[in-house]
């Protein structure tokens, strides 16, 4: 009887150890879940600030290139601007200087004989914008001198007829034949071999200036 009462405490006693074991595995395995997830939210959490900071630092960056671009832009449409100015103001001081093949309206003459510096002096008052004889262009700077039939233009002698041509409004023809002209004084000196042939053009092409200006007193000012 005593064996039968011994083996019915220890049964008991060993049904208690193993649920006890049991419930100690259990909350174990419960724990370790519990941290599990907790440790798998945290990673997440770090995950998501680290991708926010990055997405924020590589805003910052893109933001800091788009107001770099636009200042290049303003640079570039700045420097076009100033270029384009540039370029303008050297055609024209090339045109100003004979540095520069022109074509425009104007006039075509052809002289035998006679004053040719009070011919160019008249298309010029006239308000020529570009004139030559004999493919000669003629600037500021030219000095044409007449020594009785023979003309000469910076030194070099120009033989005849004189074939004059110029770049301007219809007031260069006026300026040619008008009464008291200096064309129309040629045409009334009775025996004056004047030979003077006068036409208008809407193509008249002129070479530019072949010389070298030399300055020997004028310096610039820096």
């Amino acid at each position: 009887m005593k064996n039968i009462q011994s083996s019915i405490v220890i049964g008991v006693m060993c049904f208690l150890l193993s649920l006890g074991i049991a419930i100690q595995i259990s909350s174990m395995k419960n724990e370790k879940t519990v941290v599990a997830k907790e440790n798998t939210e945290n990673q997440l959490r770090d995950e998501v600030l680290e991708m926010t900071n990055e997405y924020d630092k590589s805003y910052n960056e893109l933001d800091k290139l788009q107001e770099k671009l636009e200042s290049l832009r303003n640079e570039v449409a700045e420097s076009n601007e100033m270029s384009k100015d540039w370029s303008e103001n050297l055609l024209q001081i090339n045109n100003c200087l004979g540095l520069s093949n022109v074509k425009g309206k104007g006039i075509i003459l052809q002289i035998k004989s006679g004053d040719i510096l009070q011919v160019i002096n008249a298309l010029n008052n006239a308000g020529a914008e570009a004139i030559e004889i004999n493919e000669n262009r003629i600037t500021l700077y030219s000095k044409i001198l007449n020594d009785g039939d023979q003309v000469t233009l910076d030194g070099k002698v120009l033989e005849s007829p004189y074939n004059i041509k110029a770049i301007g409004g219809d007031a260069l023809y006026g300026a040619i034949t008008m009464p008291g002209s200096y064309i129309d004084s040629l045409k009334k000196n009775v025996g004056y071999d004047y030979e003077v042939n006068i036409s208008k053009s809407d193509s008249v092409e002129i070479k530019k200036y072949e010389g070298i200006y030399n300055f020997n007193f004028a310096k610039i000012l820096e």
